[in-house]
């Protein structure tokens, strides 16, 4: 008897189509599934990006200090923080008080001459910076 029932239910199932009672309700799981799919793999995006969050904002500064402040010298050693291998430099150029000869040159020409160079002179540094505590120098 349990065997006859067991075959019945068998053949029933395999013989007679779902009801729309049934289509609607393995539709509703199969669309509740791929929305909770979504939401997981939205949330495991969020916590990866905010794992990565430091180490982006490292590279962005990193590129940002090249870009501004000249590549890295391994050789420099920091004053203030005493890091090694952090320190950007690039040279500039700088004024630096009145020079003699060009005051000198506008005497003798009037003042013409100063049209032309100034009087103040420019000399060469070297500017420099450190990615550990961002403090610049000149030197």
């Amino acid at each position: 008897m349990i065997l006859s029932t067991f075959v019945l239910l068998l053949i029933y199932g395999h013989f007679f189509p779902p009801t729309p009672e049934q289509l609607a309700e393995q539709e509703r799981l199969k669309v509740l599934k791929q929305a909770q799919k979504q939401i997981a793999s939205e949330r495991s995006e969020r916590r990866r990006r905010r794992r990565n969050a430091p180490a982006r904002k490292a590279a962005r500064q990193l590129a940002s200090d090249e870009i501004f402040h000249g590549p890295i010298n391994p050789a420099l050693i920091c004053p203030h923080c005493a890091t090694k291998g952090k320190v950007h430099t690039q040279s500039v150029s700088k004024k630096q008080g009145i020079s003699g000869a060009k005051a000198t040159g506008a005497l003798l020409t009037g003042g013409v001459s100063l049209l032309a160079t100034g009087l103040s002179a420019k000399e060469k540094k070297t500017k420099a910076l450190c990615g550990h505590c961002r403090s610049e120098w000149i030197f």
